[in-house]
């Protein structure tokens, strides 16, 4: 698969990319990594994040059948509904990559889950920063679109520290 088939997704629909990191981190943050295994881990990861995206396209594909008025050609608007929430998957990626490369690595499973953590942790705060960046916001915006990224990675940080 060429980089450009899995990047155009991502910018195209960066909310779906963003829901995927969360999602992805989340996810991890309700792993036990004392109770479990990395097969566990990533097929639990890989299995949710591709129930997620079916069900973002199904609604989207769903939703713009019960808006519209004209027929439309079912399968080929099904496809076209779950390409665009395609970057849903990409974004889950993100945080579960580095928990692949630990698994090689011969780490222990909760140093991958933490290292996935950060990774989503990382990536929202980098999209706020990036997000200011392109729009040239002044610096308290900045400081305030940081600190969203903040709040949401201690979100992910929350989950984990409650259920473990």
């Amino acid at each position: 698969m060429s980089g450009d088939r899995v990047v155009r997704p991502l910018i195209r629909n960066p909310a779906a990319a963003v829901y995927g990191v969360l999602a992805a981190g989340l996810l991890l943050a309700a792993e036990d990594p004392a109770t479990e295994t990395y097969p566990q881990v990533v097929i639990a990861e890989l299995l949710t994040i591709t129930g997620y995206w079916i069900a973002h396209g199904y609604a989207l594909w769903l939703g713009e059948r019960l808006h519209a008025q004209a027929r439309h050609a079912p399968f080929r608007d099904a496809r076209r509904a779950l390409g665009h929430e395609a970057a849903l998957v990409g974004g889950a990626l993100v945080p579960l990559v580095p928990v692949l490369l630990a698994w090689v690595a011969g780490a222990q499973l909760s140093t991958a889950v933490l290292a996935g953590l950060w990774t989503a942790a990382g990536a929202v705060v980098a999209g706020e920063l990036l997000a200011g960046s392109r729009r040239g916001a002044p610096t308290g915006e900045r400081v305030a679109n940081a600190l969203i990224g903040l709040a949401l990675a201690g979100l992910l940080f929350g989950v984990r520290s409650v259920l473990h």
